[in-house]
């Protein structure tokens, strides 16, 4: 004797019986990968802006060392240390308590960068471009979002310190 298929709002309970499983394990995935991404924002984030700093504080080390040894480029971070542990060129006071290994660690130089290519390249932008050089940037993945927004970080920095803008008298 054949047996009746069952009816079809039997089928379609058996089919759907699994649902509020799968809908669950969806939502706790994404719920999981949410929360993780907001940790990782809210820890960069807030790592983020000392490194922003630290960025501004080796401006201020490269620049106050060429004006120590006639506009030449450090050749690593031992000529540096000096500026970081006496705080000149601000660079102490912009990454509170941080130590020097700290800060090497955070910060990425070329010293293999050429001032006077560099000095060349500012001046062929012209003053107010963007650095036409990537010569410091983070060691971290994640790059201070607003050091990009706000004056475009140390290399800015730098570039404007090589092409300095006309004085204010010779503006129209």
């Amino acid at each position: 004797m054949a047996t009746a298929p069952p009816p079809r709002a039997d089928r379609w309970r058996r089919r759907l019986a699994g649902l509020p499983a799968v809908l669950l394990g969806i939502v706790v995935l994404l719920g999981g990968l949410l929360l993780g991404f907001a940790l990782l924002f809210a820890v960069n984030a807030t790592s983020g802006r000392n490194d922003g700093h630290a960025h501004f504080g080796a401006a201020g080390m490269l620049m106050a060392y060429m004006d120590d040894h006639g506009g030449a480029w450090p050749r690593g971070w031992d000529d540096l240390e000096p500026y970081f542990r006496d705080g000149r060129g601000r660079s102490r006071s912009r990454v509170q308590g941080w130590s020097y290994e700290k800060f090497q660690s955070r910060v990425w130089i070329d010293f293999e960068a050429d001032p006077e290519a560099l000095r060349a390249a500012s001046r062929a932008a012209g003053p107010g471009a963007r650095a036409p050089f990537d010569v410091v940037r983070s060691r971290r993945f994640w790059q201070a979002p607003w050091v990009a927004v706000v004056g475009g970080g140390a290399d800015q920095n730098l570039h404007d310190r090589f092409a300095p803008p006309p004085p204010l008298e010779a503006l129209p």
